[in-house]
């Protein structure tokens, strides 16, 4: 999922997936940061 964000976030940035339980508001998963690839110009 990351890598299919990534192209919408600036080089400058980064994109990290964090999915929380909506019944718990459990942690279910953290992804690696993924640095963003759209030029800032």
């Amino acid at each position: 999922m990351d890598r299919f964000f990534a192209p919408h976030v600036p080089v400058t940035s980064f994109v990290q997936i964090v999915l929380f339980s909506a019944h718990t508001g459990a942690l279910l998963r953290r992804g690696q940061p993924c640095a963003g690839v759209q030029p800032l110009v």
